[in-house]
């Protein structure tokens, strides 16, 4: 594949401009994040319908996932942010003007599921396509701190904006959705006039039988990195379901208590740069593992603590850890999405997939577990099934992990064959009919 190597500093010009189009459309979601369950309720009137009808974002993602592996695997950077742009849009809309109706309000849900699942298939194509190898962990740094802020302030701004006017939240959320048009409109002229990203290849032609060969034979290498993401993706689902009623369950003994979530957002202000700056003498991987294992470790203490103090600061400990993790294994994944090159997407839906799993069932099995073993025991399961799973993860995973480009070649090339040999068939078939009618 050739590649156009731009000037060092086009690229870090386009990764933050890109950033700043990651930040604004985060933005918006932020505060829909907050918008979504307010408004619901509202319309419902009733808690456990809200969070069944939210659930349906996650459980979609899901499906998504696999018709993006099948049908969209070969889509570009625009085609993934258009169709961001325009779902991002639609969701305020829709969930300004709906009436009190299950079928539109599970629509509404959809569309969020659709929008933000795209912006992550952007990240990884934006990178891929525009930023050097040796600069994704910089480049994801970088997006992923861009994102957090914005997810800090969003709910934060819903609120504010919604003590003015209860329209008001909506108009600001479109709004910041069309600044962030605007900036990537800029962006795309910017990297038209120097030409600058990789040249893509051509792709070969997949249907449902080539998918699932493809996906399996990368889920023999992946498979590890899936149930690592998927537990340790349980930290953060935990924090931000049942860390609510434990921040509130906190408050009423202590006002610090309050600040239990604050705490944890914190590290997102500066856990980019820390993490760029990290010596990675094991690798990314590797140091991703290690990292979630302190991550795990240290929610292990959130749960024995007695002392509120000391509960804040490992909760801050475990987004420090937590947050170094998800940088280097978003990076780790984008080496692999750069290797498989004609089968990148679908290593995007294999990430992608493991993040819905976690929290489209996460949040009941946590909810289960709250119930019947309480918030400390609960702290106590997910750290330990996170520190467990992370060493087994750093022990059994090889230093570097092998796209099987070759593998993939085969099957799809197999594939084709078999499909050439068909259509030879129905020719031949046609051909002997014809003789038949001519004798």
């Amino acid at each position: 594949m050739r590649i156009i190597k731009p000037a060092r500093s086009s690229i870090f010009t386009s990764l933050v401009v890109f950033s700043l189009v990651i930040f604004f459309i985060t933005l918006a979601d932020g505060i829909m994040a907050y918008m979504a369950p307010v408004t619901i309720e509202r319309k419902v009137h009733d808690t456990a319908y809200v969070g069944l009808i939210l659930s349906i974002s996650s459980f979609f993602g899901l499906l998504l996932d696999v018709f993006t592996a099948h049908k969209l695997s070969y889509k570009s950077l625009h085609f993934f942010m258009t169709k961001a742009f325009l779902f991002s849009l639609l969701f305020p809309i829709l969930l300004l003007f709906i009436p009190n109706n299950t079928i539109l309000l599970a629509l509404s849900m959809i569309i969020w599921s659709i929008y933000y699942e795209f912006i992550g298939y952007s990240k990884y194509n934006f990178v891929y396509k525009h930023v050097d190898t040796k600069k994704h962990t910089q480049a994801w740094a970088t997006l992923v701190t861009s994102s957090s802020i914005a997810y800090m302030l969003g709910p934060g701004l819903g609120v504010f904006l919604l003590t003015i006017s209860g329209k008001l939240p909506f108009i600001f959320a479109i709004l910041c959705v069309f600044i962030s048009i605007f900036i990537y409109l800029y962006l795309v002229r910017k990297m038209q006039r120097r030409k600058q990203g990789r040249v893509l290849p051509d792709f070969p032609k997949k249907n449902i039988i080539k998918e699932f060969k493809v996906i399996k034979i990368l889920l023999k290498r992946l498979w590890i990195l899936v149930l690592f993401v998927v537990c340790v993706s349980l930290i953060d689902v935990f924090m931000w379901t049942m860390g609510v009623l434990y921040m509130s369950k906190l408050s009423e003994s202590t006002p610090l208590g309050e600040l239990l979530l604050v705490v944890y957002g914190i590290p997102a202000l500066f856990i980019g740069i820390v993490t760029e700056k990290l010596k990675l003498d094991v690798g990314k991987k590797k140091t991703a593992f290690t990292s979630a294992a302190m991550a795990g470790i240290c929610l292990v203490f959130v749960g024995l603590s007695k002392n509120i103090y000391t509960t804040l600061s490992f909760v801050f400990l475990t987004a420090v850890f937590y947050g170094i993790s998800i940088i280097l294994i978003d990076a780790t994944f984008q080496d692999y999405v750069a290797r498989a090159k004609i089968v990148g997407n679908d290593i995007v839906s294999i990430l992608q997939f493991s993040h819905n799993l976690a929290y489209s069932f996460g949040p009941i099995l946590l909810g289960l577990s709250v119930k019947y073993f309480d918030f400390s025991n609960t702290f106590l399961i997910v750290g330990i099934l996170s520190a467990v799973v992370s060493i087994i993860a750093f022990i059994i995973s090889p230093r570097k992990i092998k796209m099987p480009q070759n593998e993939i070649n085969i099957k799809l090339n197999e594939q084709d064959s078999t499909e050439n040999i068909g259509v030879i068939r129905i020719i031949g078939k046609v051909h002997r009919l014809v003789k038949i009618k001519e004798k």
